[in-house]
């Protein structure tokens, strides 16, 4: 079995969907944490391993492809799953205070921002089934989550 079978079989969806969720709730009881400074002398791990396991994710949401063949829509994927990786990890490196994270906010916000203009451009009939309103609004939460962390983290807004 290839890897584009793999990545395009059924199992392989629902355990993507099962390990994102994962991923986003121990995330969110890893944001609460570290919003309520418990044990602030301690690293925050459940921000770390949600984090990763949402990087994994969307990493892999990369090699997905679109029903059309032009060269356009076929790297279209890889710049949506690769920008919420990318975001992922650099919200990871903000929140946890690690180096090389103040670009990286910065690429990450324009990758996602090109990927809603391409998913704006190549949402039709043919592909509404893989360009729906979860992918729109994994997009909208990413580019808020990265937007509020540069402005509050980054710049010092607080």
């Amino acid at each position: 079995m290839e890897f584009k079978e793999l990545t395009e079989s059924d199992g392989w969806k629902k355990f993507e969907i099962k390990l994102e969720k994962l991923g986003a709730l121990v995330l969110l009881v890893g944001l609460i944490v570290h919003l309520l400074n418990v044990n602030p002398n301690r690293p925050n791990y459940l921000l770390v391993v949600g984090l990763s396991t949402l990087t994994i994710v969307y990493f892999f949401c990369g090699f997905k492809e679109l029903k059309s063949t032009d060269y356009v829509s076929s790297i279209f994927f890889r710049i949506y799953g690769w920008g919420l990786a990318i975001t992922s990890v650099s919200l990871m490196f903000t929140l946890m205070q690690w180096p090389i994270h103040k670009n990286s906010l910065l690429i990450s916000i324009g990758l996602l921002a090109v990927s809603l203009i391409l998913a704006l451009k190549f949402r039709n009939e043919e592909n509404k089934q893989q360009i729906n309103y979860i992918f729109f609004i994994r997009i909208g939460v990413a580019l808020v989550l990265a937007g509020v962390v540069y402005y509050t983290k980054v710049m010092g807004a607080y």
